[in-house]
């Protein structure tokens, strides 16, 4: 028979980067995610664009090991990300502008889980 397969998460959290989806599942005691997403550990869902020929992406590789619940984010488990190199020059050194952009999303994402824990 075919593969049976059962969505945990809802489409709005499906949604969200990878590191928090696993965070998610984590609540239900799964401990990883078989979706194409999840393994390839490079999240599509974040792009930037590159620093050095302004024309390609550079996605976020998100580390497994070091995700915290989402909804109780810790500063040490947004640090862990890398950018790969870019997709159309093969650039691949981390700049201070591309660090400076991790850290205005890792602001960004606390700001987003500080809202949907408040009441409706």
């Amino acid at each position: 028979g075919e593969e049976l397969t059962v969505p945990y998460l809802d489409d709005e959290r499906l949604r969200l980067p990878c590191k928090h989806r696993a965070a998610l599942l984590r609540v239900w005691s799964i401990k990883s995610c078989l979706c194409i997403r999840c393994q390839r550990g490079v999240d599509e869902t974040r792009l930037f664009a590159c620093a050095e020929c302004e024309g390609g992406v550079r996605m976020v590789r998100w580390r497994h090991q070091k995700v915290g619940l989402a909804l109780d984010m810790k500063e040490k488990d947004m640090d862990s990300d890398t950018l790969e190199a870019c997709d159309a020059c093969g650039f691949g050194d981390m700049r201070a502008a591309e660090k400076s952009m991790l850290d205005a999303e890792s602001e960004l994402e606390k700001l987003y889980f500080a809202m949907e824990r408040r009441p409706q």
